[in-house]
């Protein structure tokens, strides 16, 4: 190993070196298949596609924000090409789930809006997976919960700023929901997730 790459390593904390990070990517898969799975029965009874609920998800957040989105505006934000959006928007307006309009300020744009079915729909998928994460969440306590929406946060506004810089100024872009509980108690704390792989448990446990 050449002295530079040697001198970086030693700088390298632990949780920078190659194989936690590796181990980050993993277990961001395992979470992201986790979350797909929880909606999996939703999507095959409505004949759709994870990537349908993802753009359902934002196009119903954009309508909800009063900033309806442009089907350009969308791939920019997901980073799709222009075709995959078209393809994906065509099938959402083929179940009813959203409906296209001409822009009030721009004719020359096609707003991109959530139906009443839509709405629901959303609403059905955020509940699935509320719960899935909610499971998770109480299994890990409240302070490993804080840990990673900060990594996410954090992660969120790095990736953020290059995407947004690319659509034109004052068009669609999500924000993060206000973070607190309903009834402002905390979470209850819990064993770290770590103590509990550590003891045998599986990150992801079956418990209802």
């Amino acid at each position: 190993m050449e002295p530079m790459m040697q001198a970086q390593r030693a700088q390298n904390p632990l949780f920078l070196r190659d194989a936690e990070l590796e181990r980050s990517l993993a277990l961001l898969t395992l979470l992201q298949l986790e979350l797909e799975a929880a909606i999996d029965q939703t999507l095959g009874r409505q004949q759709l596609e994870p990537a349908d609920a993802q753009v359902l998800a934002q196009i119903d957040q954009a309508a909800a924000g009063g900033e309806p989105a442009t089907a350009a505006e969308l791939a920019t934000f997901l980073g799709w090409t222009k075709q995959r959006m078209s393809r994906r928007l065509l099938t959402l307006v083929g179940q009813g789930l959203i409906e296209r309009r001409p822009s009030p300020t721009d004719r020359r744009k096609q707003e991109v809006l959530p139906t009443s079915l839509g709405s629901h729909q959303v609403a059905a998928f955020k509940s699935l997976q509320k719960r899935h994460l909610r499971r998770i969440f109480r299994r890990a306590g409240a302070a490993d919960v804080a840990g990673f929406q900060n990594v996410l946060a954090v992660a969120a506004q790095h990736a953020g700023r290059a995407r947004q810089a690319a659509l034109p100024a004052g068009t669609f872009w999500p924000t993060l929901p206000r973070l607190g509980s309903a009834d402002g108690a905390a979470p209850r704390a819990a064993p770290s997730a770590e103590a509990r792989v550590a003891a045998g448990e599986t990150l992801f446990g079956d418990e209802r």
